[in-house]
């Protein structure tokens, strides 16, 4: 911590003979202490990210299910509800894939509407 390297090194600049080596020991475990903690956090954010992905994509997974039974004028309609625009999709594929996305991701509210090209790349 700051405190402990302070200490240890404020008896340098104030002109003592200097930090003891049991002091400078301590400050070096803390220190490498608290390089594993963030190591181990780092970690577990990766872990996180990775369960977060796989979730996502599980559920991406479903709403194409659950969209493929539609059919396209149904799929546009449902488009549209959301606020996103179907304007220059021509397969019927694409047009599920868009509605999925925009049902697992969300559509971004900016008082515009949003081309489902943009919610499906």
């Amino acid at each position: 911590s700051f405190s402990s390297f302070a200490t240890v090194f404020g008896s340098i600049a104030s002109g003592s003979k200097g930090p003891s080596l049991s002091s400078l020991s301590t400050w070096s475990k803390k220190s490498k202490s608290s390089k594993k903690d963030f190591g181990k956090h780092e970690r577990k954010m990766e872990t996180k990210r990775e369960q977060m992905e796989e979730a996502k994509k599980v559920q991406m997974e479903g709403a194409i299910k659950s969209c493929e039974s539609l059919s396209a004028g149904e799929l546009i309609q449902m488009l549209k509800s959301l606020g996103v625009s179907a304007s220059g999709i021509m397969d019927k594929k694409e047009l599920v894939r868009a509605l999925a996305e925009a049902r697992v991701n969300g559509v971004k509210d900016d008082g515009n509407t949003t081309t489902a090209t943009s919610v499906a790349t």
